[in-house]
């Protein structure tokens, strides 16, 4: 399979019309997703079509992983790897500590996310926890280390 041209970027007003096209393409539910637009990366094509998206919820130092959707089956498979590189790059540069996803998906799995038991539950942001059934999450930075280094750094 050949590499897809695309550019990754985050959702501007100007994609509404072809993010609610995917969403609907997924049956997501268009007018919540809407009012969420900052939350999507993007993979756009050269002419301006766009490939895929996905949700990245910010609350604190904590993502949510969300409403992943590629125009077909060959593009995830060409572009999936590419975007789960936007997110961690995205999540390094605000700093988080976890990322969390309700998606089944064994791609996660793959990643390094594993099924969040009882201390890691208590850890999930409340605006997050609304959603029911098992959450994966994946720590990216231990929180005390942060505080180490931060109180090494300015202290």
């Amino acid at each position: 399979m050949s590499p897809i041209n695309c550019e990754l970027r985050r959702a501007t007003l100007d994609d509404l019309p072809g993010l609610r096209q995917l969403w609907s393409q997924a049956a997501l539910p268009a007018d919540a997703l809407e009012k969420q637009l900052t939350e999507f990366q993007i993979a756009n094509s050269i002419d301006g079509t766009l490939l895929a998206c996905v949700g990245l919820q910010l609350e604190g130092r904590h993502g949510r992983i969300h409403s992943e959707v590629y125009r077909s089956l060959e593009l995830q498979a060409n572009l999936q790897e590419r975007i789960w590189g936007r997110l961690q790059t995205v999540a390094r540069n605000h700093g988080l500590w976890r990322l969390w996803t309700h998606d089944p998906n064994t791609v996660w799995r793959e990643r390094g996310f594993q099924e969040a038991d009882e201390a890691a539950l208590k850890k999930l942001p409340p605006k997050f926890s609304r959603a029911k059934g098992a959450w994966l999450v994946l720590t990216l930075r231990d929180e005390a280390t942060t505080a180490v280094c931060f109180e090494h750094e300015f202290g």
